[in-house]
């Protein structure tokens, strides 16, 4: 397996490539180091069902021991492939829910008080502009960290997100789905995070979200993570991750009645179906205007103009 992995160490993105490396590692271990061609069927399943996941994470988990056993067999390296004329182990479907590869946080959002609290409570302009902007849009925080400039409509208040940066990655990379590549109408809060950071990385014309305390890109939502604690710690808030501002945008956007089949399109999500799995209880009865409920939410005084005493 781990032959098969380097011969095709170029053909993925980093993030893709130490993944698969990792699930590889991790199964050759639990079975104890057997050779290929002594893996049976009863094995692989067995492997799955002792890590208690979801069917989708067992799904990616397998596809890259799926495609070393192939590759195996048209080398003649084995005889029988285990995987042939069989789907996925079926498992039983867990209640906590993995959202996405930047954010496997259960949902759990911030309330109307503690968005504000956390905007207040940031140190540095910078972050509280980072912040109003991933409460107001809900993208992800490798999307967030990879934003430039270019992508902002100014006319049309609109951004384009079609890249991002995992902490895997030195540099940014596209989406891995086509649902991820999309435009999103800038609410109030976003709009005037973004109108009050133009002040201090405009002019370079790369990343608009800068670490203020490096003058450099985030690397990570490593980066983030540990500023976002530091704040919720001064503040008093009850931690959870940055990646909560998204979970926080999307359940709220539900809870004040936005068209589901928006708040999906906006998250970037494949298809409704799995925003309605992820987000049920947060759904009413659809409501006609969306795009202008989170607005309705929050006055234009929270978000960037929240905090009166903040340093660059």
């Amino acid at each position: 397996m781990r032959h098969w992995l380097e011969d095709h160490k170029f053909d993925y993105e980093p993030a893709t490539y130490i993944t698969y490396k990792r699930i590889i590692e991790h199964q050759l271990k639990s079975i104890g180091g057997m050779r290929m061609e002594a893996i049976t069927w009863g094995d692989i399943t067995n492997w799955v069902r002792l890590q208690k996941i979801k069917q989708k994470t067992a799904n990616n988990k397998l596809s890259p021991i799926r495609m070393a056993f192939a590759h195996a067999i048209d080398q003649g390296e084995i005889d029988n492939n285990p995987f042939a004329n069989k789907a996925s182990p079926k498992i039983k479907r867990h209640k906590q829910v993995n959202i996405d590869e930047d954010d496997d946080e259960s949902v759990d959002p911030f309330s109307r008080e503690e968005i504000i609290a956390i905007i207040d409570g940031a140190k540095f302009k910078r972050d509280a502009n980072m912040i109003s902007f991933g409460f107001g849009t809900g993208v992800r925080i490798s999307e967030l960290i990879a934003l430039t400039w270019r992508q902002i409509d100014f006319i049309n208040r609109t951004v384009l997100i079609d890249r991002k940066k995992t902490i895997h990655s030195k540099t940014a990379t596209k989406p891995k789905t086509k649902s991820s590549k999309r435009v999103i109408k800038l609410n109030a809060m976003a709009w005037d995070a973004i109108m009050s950071q133009k002040q201090y990385t405009f002019l370079e014309g790369k990343e608009v979200f800068m670490n203020p305390r490096t003058n450099q890109p985030f690397t990570g939502d490593h980066a983030v993570r540990g500023p976002f604690e530091t704040i919720l710690k001064r503040v008093g808030v009850r931690y959870r991750g940055p990646g909560q501002m998204r979970h926080t945008w999307a359940s709220t956007s539900l809870q004040l009645g936005e068209n589901m089949f928006f708040v999906s399109a906006n998250m970037g999500h494949t298809n409704p179906s799995f925003t309605m799995d992820v987000y049920n209880k947060y759904i009413p009865d659809n409501h006609p205007d969306a795009g202008n409920k989170f607005d309705d939410f929050f006055s234009t005084t929270v978000g960037v103009n929240a905090g009166k005493k903040l340093a660059d």
